[in-house]
């Protein structure tokens, strides 16, 4: 059970970060807007987390 979790959360990690390269690559997106955005929806949540990413985490770092 735990073994089936893990493999979807980096089976989710990895579509996330193609999915986000591929809208920067591309030019429909830009990293500061999406780490703007990231922030601006770990906030809204409220995990307590002091930040949700720094400049040189990911995506795409």
């Amino acid at each position: 059970m735990i073994a089936d979790l893990k493999e979807t959360e980096y089976q989710n990690t990895l579509l996330l970060t193609a999915l986000l390269e591929w809208l920067i690559e591309s030019g429909v997106a830009q990293r500061e807007e999406i780490l703007r955005k990231v922030r601006e929806l770990d906030t809204r949540v409220g995990h307590g987390r002091p930040k949700a990413l720094q400049s040189g985490d990911h995506p795409t770092a």
